[in-house]
This record gives C-alpha cells, sequence and structure tokens, in this order.
C-alpha cells in the first residue's frame, strides 16, 4: 500500500523463521511520521484499523509535526515520555561541528544507536510495547521521524524476538534505502536545517545521515549483547520479554 504523504511505509512481516515458520503478513507495519499524511491517505489509515501505534519520537516532534489520524481511530498509542524541550538528537550533533564530514556522521549515528537500547524513555516503550504484543487484536504501526532509526531498531528486536535471522533481519532493515524516498526527503532536509540552522548543510552530509547502514544497527546489537550478554538476555533482563512472553508474541505474530 502506498501512501502520498507518508515516507518509508511497509509491512515488515512475511520473513522465514529459524524453527521454519514465518512472521504473519499484514500485521506488523513501519513508516515515517503521520504529520503530512493527505485525505486519501487518511482513508487508507481509516482502512487498515491499527491496534497499536508506536510514535517513539521525543515530545518536541510530535508537537511540531502533529500525526492526523482517522475519525474512527481506534489505536492505542505508545509515546516516547521525555520531555517537551527539544533536545539535539545524538546523530544530529554534527551541525553544531565546523567542517563536519560524512565519517563525522556516520560517527555519531553509531553512536546514537548504541544509546537508544539503553535510553530509559525508549526501554519504557520497549517494555509496553512487547507487553501489549501477546494480546493484541489487530494491526500495529512502529514509526518515528524517518522511520529508519529509532524505528529500524525496534523493528529489528521484534523480528529478533520472533526467531528471523540476523541476515534477514539486516535485509528489511536496509528496505528504507530503497523505499524511504530519498530524492524527496533531501530537499525536504535542506530546507529544515536551513531553516533551523540558518545556513545550508552540505548534500554529502545529508545522504549519510539518511542512509540506513548496517554499521548502525550492528552498533545497536553490539551495545546490547555488551552490556547482558546476548540480545536475549538484554530482551529478558530490561524489557521483559522472557522465555514465557516471548512464546506468547510467537503465538500471536507466527504462522
Amino acid at each position: 500500500m502506498e501512501f502520498e504523504g507518508v515516507s518509508n511505509f511497509r509491512d515488515f512481516g512475511g520473513q522465514l523463521t529459524e524453527d521454519g515458520r514465518h512472521v504473519r503478513s499484514g500485521l506488523l507495519y513501519r513508516s515515517g511520521h503521520l504529520g503530512a499524511v493527505t485525505d486519501v491517505d487518511l482513508q487508507r489509515l481509516a482502512e487498515l484499523d491499527f491496534a497499536l501505534v508506536v510514535d517513539l519520537r521525543r515530545a518536541a516532534e510530535r508537537k511540531r509535526e502533529v500525526s492526523r489520524r482517522p475519525s474512527a481511530f481506534r489505536a492505542k498509542v505508545l509515546e516516547h515520555a521525555g520531555p517537551l524541550e527539544a533536545a539535539l538528537a545524538p546523530h544530529l550533533t554534527f551541525l553544531s561541528v565546523p567542517d563536519a564530514t560524512p565519517e563525522l556522521v556516520t560517527q555519531q549515528m553509531t553512536t546514537g544507536y548504541r544509546g537508544y537500547p539503553f535510553d530509559p524513555h525508549y526501554v519504557a516503550l520497549y517494555q509496553d510495547y512487547f507487553a501489549e504484543l501477546p494480546h493484541l487484536d489487530g494491526r500495529v504501526l512502529v514509526h518515528c521521524h524517518a522511520g529508519k532509526d529509532r524505528t529500524g531498531v525496534l523493528c529489528a528486536l521484534t523480528l529478533h524476538v520472533l526467531g528471523v535471522d540476523r541476515e534477514a533481519i539486516f535485509e528489511d532493515y536496509l528496505l528504507t534505502n530503497r523505499r524511504g524516498r530519498a530524492d524527496a526527503r533531501l530537499e525536504e532536509m535542506r530546507t529544515k536545517f536551513k531553516r533551523d540552522r540558518g545556513k545550508p548543510v552540505d548534500d554529502a552530509l545529508l545522504k549519510q545521515l539518511m542512509k540506513a547502514d548496517r554499521v548502525y544497527l550492528e552498533a545497536a546489537f553490539d551495545s546490547m549483547a555488551g552490556e547482558h550478554g546476548s540480545i536475549d538476555a538484554y530482551l529478558a533482563e530490561r524489557i521483559g520479554v522472557t522465555p514465557d512472553v516471548r512464546t506468547a508474541i510467537r503465538e500471536r505474530l507466527l504462522a
């Protein structure tokens, strides 16, 4: 399903699992923000009738680009509970560095990915999200601003819980490079950064920022495993995805 005003919208189900089952299609979706949906998009959202929406954006982002929702919207919405003040995200700190390079953007993006799984506000969202999945009756939408970084980490964790192998998880993550409407977003980001910073930003920096890069997601996985010994231990000890919860989620989302 295509949307006019939503970037990177897609079903991230359908993958085979390591035990020979597959993730059910038509239940798990991911996208960019819903602040620019058109009236046609609203009808499509109404048809999908989401039961759960996870908005990973900070409060200031949600205030700046308010989500448009169908009139019959019924979904439970989980949101980042951080303060309203607009703090500069770790992966955007290159903006304050003179003569920044794409390599610096990569370094700071990697730092951001390592931090997502341990930020207390994201941890709380992850806990609420995974607690909902065993009991959910309907479709799920996970989104942030662009549907790439914060969304990418949570969707990767979801597929891991469901038993999808690592390479298939990365394949889904990297689809953003084909589905993210990069050309249109590049112009949008040029305008945004010039507005916010009062000066233009080099396209090479923006392109590196907008790219889904395997090294970023690897950094998130490595940080979880480094702190807890494994991804499974991170999920059990910090997020509450115990073996029983994992089994219940798989019964809900696998076929």
